[in-house]
């Protein structure tokens, strides 16, 4: 079983950097509310100039979470600009560097269904030499610009933090008689005493 729901309304965003004080646990007043995916660069980072705005931003949002016990669930950013930390409920749970990729986080332990679960993340467009790309001739919007979503899972699950995809590896290789062969990876968590199946459809479409 695997179910995802996105959760892109209805966002606290901060314009401007909180770290160096504390993270945050609760929405501030001044904060504005936004639905995701969002940029903090729409409007500075259209003129082709390089002049817009590139700093640490905060997102938050809270959620009533209760998985049962047979379940996991986690957190996927399908990107975030350039670098993106996470925090649940005030404890950090994920740091990752890189704008265009997806990444899943388990925010499982970090529940406490007694309570909201607060999530905030802090995303950066800062430049960095540790990032790439270093230069382009686009503007690096900042944001969560792609959306969140959570999914939840068995505890018996492929593996969503293995490089950021379905847990799932498909290679064909083509052979000169027009064959093919296809090797086929799967990455798992809490699979012991459990099998996998694979299955092919090998339907040829008829190109219309």
């Amino acid at each position: 079983m695997r179910e995802i729901k996105s959760i892109n309304t209805g966002w606290a965003f901060h314009k401007g950097d909180t770290r160096h004080h504390k993270i945050p646990k609760k929405i501030k007043k001044d904060w504005e509310t936004v639905n995701l995916p969002h940029t903090w660069n729409h409007m500075d980072g259209q003129d082709g100039g390089f002049d817009y705005f590139r700093s640490a931003c905060w997102y938050f949002k809270e959620l009533e979470l209760a998985p049962a016990a047979d379940e996991e669930i986690y957190l996927e950013i399908p990107a975030a600009s350039l670098t993106a930390e996470v925090y649940i409920n005030g404890e950090p749970a994920c740091t990752h560097k890189g704008g265009f990729s997806v990444f899943s986080v388990n925010i499982t332990p970090y529940i406490n269904q007694k309570k909201a679960t607060k999530i905030a993340i802090c995303v950066d467009n800062s430049e960095s030499k540790s990032v790439y790309p270093q230069t382009a001739d686009f503007t690096f919007f900042g944001g969560l610009y792609r959306g969140v979503n959570l999914i939840t899972v068995n505890k018996a699950h492929f593996d969503l933090e293995y490089a950021g995809g379905c847990g799932v590896a498909v290679t064909p290789k083509i052979n000169e008689n027009g064959s093919a062969d296809i090797q086929i990876e799967a990455f798992v968590k809490n699979a012991d005493g459990c099998s996998i199946q694979y299955r092919v459809d090998n339907t040829v479409a008829d190109g219309t």
